[in-house]
């Protein structure tokens, strides 16, 4: 309510719409997490080898981090 009244209906529509922007790119990859988590624990119960899963879901957690901070980056200019 505080907000809404020092900010005005115009600046708090700016407000609520870079705070929707900014938590799209944490939930793209936290989206990711439970999945990854789910496939590790199936391929654990296989058998596989879980260095070698810790490293392929590692390698491709960090890359779409670093793509989704890249992109949000050009956003927010």
């Amino acid at each position: 309510m505080t907000t809404s009244y020092l900010l005005g209906s115009y600046y708090l529509g700016l407000y609520q719409f870079s705070a929707l922007v900014g938590g799209v790119p944490f939930m793209l990859v936290s989206s990711i997490g439970g999945p990854l988590l789910s496939a590790s624990s199936y391929y654990k119960a296989l058998g596989k080898d879980e260095k070698l899963m810790s490293s392929v879901t590692f390698k491709f957690a960090s890359l779409l981090t670093f793509l989704v901070v890249i992109i949000s980056l050009q956003l927010g200019f």
